[in-house]
């Protein structure tokens, strides 16, 4: 009997062994299945957060693709303004010209009109008598130039 007791209580020592292993593993599996559900969890958020990522930047790239057409027009509006700049450029230095060439004929004109205000003053200074002389001399050659005279010839025989 001593060996049937020993044998009970090496069986009830490997069964309470094996309990106790049963536990430690039920525990180890019960901490690995929460961990597998973090883990979970986890993979869910990591995929939540790509698929954010992704739908951000798709905006991203939908935003640059904006910003590169609008630098392109505003580009082909800035050589548009230069092309704009650089006619009228041109138009005004045209017009500098022009009133280049206008001030010369102002001034040509100027000179002309000094010289017969200074001729009319001239007239006004002689006397009358004068005056009426020297336009009748000019007329009677005006006359003469119309007539076919040579007033000239005509002066020397007298």
């Amino acid at each position: 009997m001593d060996d049937i007791k020993e044998l009970v209580l090496k069986h009830e020592r490997e069964i309470s062994q094996l309990t106790a292993i049963q536990e430690v593993m039920s525990k180890q599996l019960s901490k690995m299945t929460e961990s597998m559900e973090t883990v979970s969890t986890a993979i869910v958020e990591i995929k939540t957060a790509i698929k954010q990522q992704n739908e951000e930047l798709k905006i991203a790239l939908d935003m640059k693709k904006d910003l590169l057409e609008i630098n392109k027009t505003l580009l082909l509006e800035r050589q548009s303004q230069e092309d704009t700049n650089q006619r009228i450029f041109e138009r005004i230095e045209k017009l500098e010209e022009n009133i280049e060439e206008i001030k010369e004929k102002l001034q040509n004109l100027q000179d002309s009109t000094v010289f017969a205000r200074w001729l009319d003053g001239g007239f006004k200074i002689l006397s009358k008598r004068a005056a009426v002389i020297i336009l009748l001399a000019l007329g009677l050659m005006v006359l003469g130039a119309f007539l076919g005279i040579d007033l000239h010839h005509f002066l020397r025989k007298n």
